[in-house]
């Protein structure tokens, strides 16, 4: 039964993810290798109960092999039906659960069977909370930590994400904009251009980790702030060695109404983007110049 071996359907499940990680968080390489991992990780979870969950009942060979009789090749179980499964013997995994693997699912259907280009503009907004959630879930569930899945930084990435889903911050974070926007919308519509010209002007050479926003609160330039969270592979052009950094937003601040968000909650409850990448350039001249004093001082 090496074909549904629990063990060895999650470390798939973690090369997929792996996979996705080479990837920035918005791309469409990581939504796609994400729906992968996801559903080799909910097949995992079927495994350790019995193989035989794992089994498409339309073929008694495939019950048998489960069992241990291999006559041939064995069919899987469709993936709808392995959530559908989950949800039924997990307690914490729940529709919202299933209804995030089967929106990945879909998606990735699409992109393997269609001209369609489902991963396209898909907002991490819609569906990287609940997805982590889910993971962290059947991790819980398989007696695994959460950071031998994603890395100790992937996993405290996810943790903070999953924060998102809390009600009450929404609620609140829905009020503080509520009530900028009413600030910023009484001032003289000259007032509101100037501030907004103010803001354009400082946010025209944002730093290396910051990233122009529209304010949910008054639609002028606001200044998203984030920490580095990986380096995605180097390319070469033109004599210049160039990577894509991707960066976890941390806070966000419009100097027009003053709407300050400090955390990744509040960001992400405001619509705002939770992940942004900058590109980041380095002559190869001074990449190995170091090097090359470095050999001749030693001589």
């Amino acid at each position: 039964m090496q074909s549904w071996n629990s063990d060895g359907l999650w470390l798939k499940a973690k090369f997929f993810m792996d996979k996705a990680s080479e990837s920035e968080h918005g791309s469409s390489e990581f939504a796609f290798n994400a729906a992968l991992a996801i559903e080799c990780l909910g097949r995992s979870a079927l495994t350790k109960v019995h193989p035989v969950l794992n089994a498409d009942p339309r073929d008694d060979a495939n019950i048998l092999y489960a069992c241990g009789y291999a006559f041939a090749k064995p069919r899987s179980l469709p993936a709808h039906s392995v959530f559908i499964r989950l949800e039924k013997i997990i307690d914490p995994f729940q529709k919202q659960h299933r209804e995030v693997c089967e929106f990945l699912a879909l998606r990735r259907n699409a992109h393997l069977h269609t001209a369609d280009l489902p991963y396209e503009n898909l907002k991490t907004s819609t569906w990287l909370a609940r997805f982590y959630e889910t993971v962290a879930i059947i991790h819980d569930f398989l007696q695994k930590p959460l950071d031998q899945f994603l890395g100790k930084k992937g996993a405290e990435a996810a943790v903070a994400l999953i924060k998102t889903l809390n009600a009450s911050v929404l609620s609140a974070v829905k009020s503080k904009i509520a009530a900028h926007s009413a600030v910023f919308a009484a001032k003289p519509a000259a007032e509101q251009k100037k501030l907004h010209e103010a803001a354009n002007s400082i946010m025209a050479g944002p730093g290396y980790n910051e990233e122009a926003c529209m304010c949910p609160s008054c639609t002028g330039n606001g200044k998203l702030t984030g920490s580095r969270f990986k380096e995605l592979p180097e390319q070469y052009a033109d004599g210049e060695l160039y990577n894509d950094v991707e960066y976890l937003s941390t806070s966000f601040y419009c100097q027009s109404c003053n709407l300050s968000l400090g955390s990744i909650e509040e960001i992400a409850h405001a619509g705002l983007p939770t992940h942004f990448t900058k590109g980041e350039s380095t002559s190869l001249h001074d990449l190995y110049e170091p090097e090359h004093f470095r050999e001749y001082d030693n001589m």
